[in-house]
């Protein structure tokens, strides 16, 4: 419960002034904020505008409050929920840290949203891991048929087994322990994708046999864009290729001990913070952008105009200056090389030019004879009329 907001009661719309439709029912897609989750992002905002760095501490203490708060509604132990942007970047983190071999198996289902699918394939494309499908839908229409095709997709050995916890198209719930049951039977692992239900129905990774979940929290959470969560059963035996200085153990020692202390060669850290240490804000890279831009902007321009009336200029010039002989054998070659009627093969375009004869309306050669040439062929056009006219 909020300080000055009103508890929260099922049909009351007193934390939800400014909603417009007289039912919402798309809280499976996005969720309207509270007064409650809006107030928390702008008393935030707040404290950065007044204190600037000075407010970091009381962020980081919010940020671990919540960390605390998301595992116990998960009934996971300490240490191993980490917060993430989204649920596509919690199955990343999850799909590219696992400590694959060439070879292994992962299991993924046939009417699951992307967000659980793309992230393997990535992850089987850069570990040599073969993928196997099943029919999620199965589950709902025929569960002992589909109890049967996941037992044979697991028979021939399985690393990872990732589904959602409720499907996006019909909302039907997977039946979790079971699955865990098969896939731990099977010496795999459960992922689990749980934004389709995660805050609707009750998801226990322990006793659901849950050994990583991703979920966003802008959907039955309630929260904003931009808030996930993750979660590890062991986040030690995970190689996070995506880490940065947050994922490494005392990372704050450098600034807050004394000089001696800025190193590179720190383990990372042995719980699930090890996955937050790469996540620039959406502020950050937007604020990058804008200062490449810039820069790009304040560079002198060179005009193109002039390089192409200039350019224009010195082929009118050669043109002007060569001898008939010379235009016709550059129009053969023009001929030859145009994009449009060019044949394939060197001497092929040869005889076809020599075939055609130089004719006329084709593009322009984009090889042009070189200054030097030009010039050259012009003096001696020159001394050839100072000759017949001395004579």
């Amino acid at each position: 419960m909020t300080p000055g907001l009103p508890p929260a009661r099922l049909g009351d719309r007193s934390l939800f002034p400014d909603r417009e439709p007289a039912a919402y029912l798309a809280h499976a897609a996005v969720s309207p904020p509270s007064l409650a989750a809006r107030r928390a992002v702008i008393a935030h905002l707040g404290d950065l505008a007044r204190r600037g760095a000075g407010a970091f501490g009381a962020a980081v203490e919010q940020r671990a409050r919540l960390r605390s708060k998301l595992a116990a509604f998960l009934n996971a132990p300490e240490g191993t929920v980490a917060l993430a942007q989204n649920t596509s970047v919690g199955v990343t983190d999850i799909a590219l840290s696992i400590p694959w071999c060439a070879g292994n198996r992962v299991v993924l289902f046939r009417g699951e949203f992307p967000a659980n699918v793309t992230p393997w394939q990535r992850a089987a494309a850069l570990f040599s891991l073969e993928i196997v499908w099943c029919d999620a839908d199965l589950w709902r229409t025929d569960p002992d048929a589909a109890r049967a095709q996941l037992s044979d997709a697991l028979s021939y050995g399985a690393r990872v087994v990732a589904v959602s916890a409720v499907q996006f198209q019909t909302g039907h719930r997977m039946p979790l322990r079971e699955l865990s049951d098969l896939a731990h039977a099977a010496g795999a692992e459960l992922f689990v994708d749980a934004i389709q239900g995660l805050g609707a129905v009750p998801i226990d990774v322990e006793a659901d046999g849950v050994d990583h979940l991703a979920s966003g929290g802008h959907k039955w959470l309630m929260g904003v864009e931009g808030a996930g969560l993750l979660y590890a059963r062991r986040p030690e035996l995970h190689a996070p290729h995506l880490a940065g200085w947050l994922s490494h153990t005392e990372a704050f020692s450098f600034l807050s001990e004394g000089a001696g202390r800025l190193r590179y060669d720190r383990a990372f850290r042995d719980d699930a913070l090890r996955f937050e240490g790469a996540r620039p804000t959406r502020r950050a890279t937007s604020r990058w952008r804008r200062a490449s831009t810039s820069s790009r902007r304040s560079r002198p321009r060179r005009s193109t105009r002039t390089r192409t009336r200039t350019s224009t200029r010195s082929k009118r010039r050669w043109w002007s200056a060569a001898s008939p002989a010379s235009a016709r054998r550059t129009r053969r070659v023009a001929r030859a090389s145009c994009r449009c009627c060019r044949p394939r093969g060197a001497r092929r375009a040869r005889d076809a030019a020599r075939a055609r004869g130089a004719g006329r309306g084709h593009v322009v050669p984009r090889r042009v004879p070189p200054l030097r040439a030009a010039l050259a062929e012009r003096r001696r056009a020159r001394g050839a009329r100072g000759a017949r006219r001395g004579g």
